[in-house]
């Protein structure tokens, strides 16, 4: 069964960044930065998020690691993982223009 091919890139930036988010910067960095401190816990929540993208490359651990401090620190600084929410689907769907066929 070949799905639609819009249907990844929809799910892509909506559905992922709101699941992605709530999980990492709703629930997960919290916690991590009640127990370990602001730093520790958006850096480790970013190894978290990247390690479940599952980079086969160092330089795709460093994109994905890099993308989930920076959601973090945003919902660190704004106090919303609404705005982690945002970040991470404008860059899913500039990422999915940029790799559209031509």
């Amino acid at each position: 069964l070949v799905p639609d091919p819009v249907t990844i890139p929809v799910l892509a930036a909506t559905v992922g960044p709101i699941v992605e988010e709530s999980f990492f910067r709703g629930f997960l960095q919290p916690w991590m930065v009640a127990n370990a401190g602001a730093l520790l816990g958006v850096v480790g929540t970013a190894f978290c998020f990247a390690a479940v993208h599952r980079p086969v490359s160092f330089l795709q651990i460093s994109c994905f690691t890099f993308m989930g401090a920076a959601y973090g620190f945003l919902r660190l600084r704004s106090g919303s993982v609404l705005s982690s929410m945002l970040m991470h689907s404008s860059y899913n769907f500039a990422i999915l223009l940029m790799s559209y066929p031509k």
